[in-house]
């Protein structure tokens, strides 16, 4: 009976230290259950915005609306996945090309008087050479196009 008495004492007098550790050491499993958990939404929202992300660094002329897209759709996998893609595309260029040569239009005609300087331009008369372009008119002269060089390859 005195074993079991002394055990009890012993018991009695080592809980109070023992609930002691189990307190702080409950505390520290609560900081890192909650640092860990503080990480995980971090890295979380960081793979979320990854398309935003990237066109934001590529400066795609279209960000605001992939950042729009994919805040909102971002959560399905089909809303990230596209905003991702459209993120790395290139924008091309239209296929409209308006070349202009000293105030004269790809035609030839002048864009309007006084705009370009003389000189020789692609005949707007079709042709195949230039005409002579007084800075206000165009006039008769014209001369052909120079030959290519003997022994070009072409």
């Amino acid at each position: 009976m005195t074993n079991t008495l002394a055990l009890q004492l012993i018991d009695l007098r080592t809980t109070p230290s023992l609930l002691g550790q189990a307190s702080s050491e409950s505390n520290t499993g609560a900081t890192a259950i909650g640092l860990g958990f503080l990480v995980l939404i971090v890295v979380g929202a960081v793979l979320y915005f990854v398309p935003s992300i990237v066109a934001m660094a590529r400066h795609h002329p279209n960000t605001a609306a992939i950042v729009i897209l994919n805040l909102l759709t971002g959560w399905t996998f089909i809303g990230w996945v596209g905003s991702l893609v459209w993120s790395v595309t290139t924008p091309q260029a239209s296929n409209t090309t308006v070349v202009v040569q000293s105030g004269v239009t790809a035609t030839g005609a002048a864009t309007s008087p006084g705009q370009s300087p003389p000189g020789w331009h692609p005949d707007p008369h079709g042709s195949g050479g230039q005409r002579w372009w007084d800075g206000q008119a165009w006039t008769n002269h014209v001369q052909s196009l120079p030959e290519p060089p003997q022994g070009a390859i072409g």
